[in-house]
């Protein structure tokens, strides 16, 4: 809604509260795909493997904190929505019950490479986002690839719960 505050609905990026998120659906314009979804206190990926912590944990403050920096000049929104077409990462965002929160794409960054462009689904303006107080693009939290994604966890065992290891 629009109670008392200045931002229009396509401006409003972050989702707040990350614990109401269930699912969260990445894809590039090369059809790469990463689906994270909340298992009671894990996260999945890609229906089958143990998502990495600390990779969901800093997707999650991601989209917690960005907020919109400046709104870019009618002269450059053309190039920065031409560039979503082309190196745009779609980004949905579900509660738990498998509603969508939000649906927006990234696109390029600033030429400081402070900002990161984005656009919510279903607006014609792009917007330069940021995350308060941090410095650099967030292009690259929204991370595809397995090799990003999957836990590094190799064993689960606990170190002083290991008796003895044998290597053949």
């Amino acid at each position: 809604g629009q109670e008392g505050t200045k931002i229009s609905w396509d401006m409003d990026f972050a989702v707040r509260n990350t614990d109401d998120i269930g699912k969260i659906f990445i894809a590039d314009r090369k059809g790469q795909t990463a689906l994270l979804e909340r298992k009671e206190d894990k996260w999945i990926y890609n229906g089958k493997y143990p998502a990495r912590p600390t990779a969901v944990d800093l997707l999650l403050e991601t989209i917690s904190k960005v907020n919109v920096e400046y709104i870019p000049p009618d002269i450059s929104t053309e190039s920065m929505v031409r560039e979503i077409a082309t190196i745009g990462i779609k980004v949905e965002i579900y509660d738990r019950k498998g509603k969508n929160m939000k649906t927006y794409y990234i696109g390029g960054i600033t030429g400081d490479h402070r900002g990161t462009v984005m656009i919510m689904e279903g607006s014609e303006k792009p917007y330069v986002v940021h995350i308060p107080s941090f410095v650099g693009q967030l292009r690259v939290r929204y991370m595809l690839g397995d090799e990003q994604w999957l836990d590094r966890t190799v064993f689960e065992e606990k170190p002083e719960e290991i008796q003895q290891i044998s290597v053949e």
